[in-house]
């Protein structure tokens, strides 16, 4: 049966190996390398060597008490550290070796590059459209400006004289802008004219006369039009009384077969 737990604290040593007196000398691999006494509670390492388990925690506690340097020396830390305080140091290291903060950027820094990266070197980076004052990354900028920043100015497509236009203003200065193509505004009235916006006033004004004919041609027509609907309109009038006699007699006859129809249920109603 099971030592009680008081009986098994006097009976192993409270540091190292068994010191009792063996009939037989131990082989080499009952002791440990530490002590050289034979095991109490081994612990075996990857490299096989055998050690008591107070010797191994010992040796443990003393190698995370030496002091190293930072891991980040050949960056130019000179900190001298004890080992079981390198993750703590790591974590403050200005020479550590850090990813951008930004998720999309995956450039690696020294801690202490990260601001001037933000703020100079990252393509991820926050920025300001100087045309528009838009933010946006630094990575979206140019096709913003190419595309569809409103402030950034633009050559006018029909090449006009003026050097550039604002891209909101564009629209408007077709309009106004003496190369663009435009139709006569009496297209409707048949007026096929085509040609640059700086031609149109001298069309206008050379043309004015037969743009008067082509508008009276078109109110000829209108007028014709609408002689011809009120023509059909009156003819219609005029057969509207007699729809209305006649679906007055069909009114007289409905009601007349409606008591008819009423006196014979009476009839078949006394003769049950």
């Amino acid at each position: 049966r099971p030592w009680p737990s008081d009986h098994v604290a006097g009976f192993l040593p409270q540091h190292g190996g068994f010191r009792d007196h063996f009939v037989a000398t131990p082989e080499p691999k009952y002791c440990c390398e530490a002590c050289r006494l034979v095991l109490c509670n081994p612990r075996q390492t990857e490299c096989g060597h055998r050690f008591c388990e107070t010797c191994i925690s010992e040796q443990l506690r003393e190698i995370m008490t030496l002091k190293v340097y930072c891991r980040s020396e050949k960056n130019g830390c000179k900190e001298q550290i004890r080992l079981q305080q390198v993750m703590d140091h790591l974590n403050v290291c200005l020479y550590f070796e850090v990813p951008c903060p930004l998720g999309k950027c995956k450039e690696k820094m020294m801690r202490k590059d990260i601001s001037e990266h933000l703020s100079r070197k990252c393509k991820h980076r926050e920025t300001t459209c100087e045309f528009c004052m838009q933010k946006m990354a630094m990575t979206e900028l140019q096709k913003h400006k190419e595309t569809v920043c409103p402030s950034f100015p633009v050559a006018c497509p029909n090449h006009c004289t003026f050097p550039s236009i604002l891209r909101s203003e564009l629209t408007s200065h077709q309009h106004e802008c003496p190369k663009a193509q435009v139709t006569c505004s009496f297209i409707r009235f048949g007026c096929n004219f085509k040609g640059l916006n700086q031609d149109m006033r001298d069309h206008e004004s050379s043309f004015a006369s037969e743009h008067l004919r082509l508008m009276a041609t078109r109110n000829t027509t209108l007028e014709a039009k609408v002689e011809d609907v009120k023509g059909e309109l009156l003819e219609r009038y005029k057969v509207l009384p007699g729809l209305s006699s006649r679906l007055s007699e069909t009114l007289s006859q409905y009601e007349e077969m409606r008591e008819k129809n009423r006196q014979l249920d009476q009839k078949l109603n006394t003769m049950q």
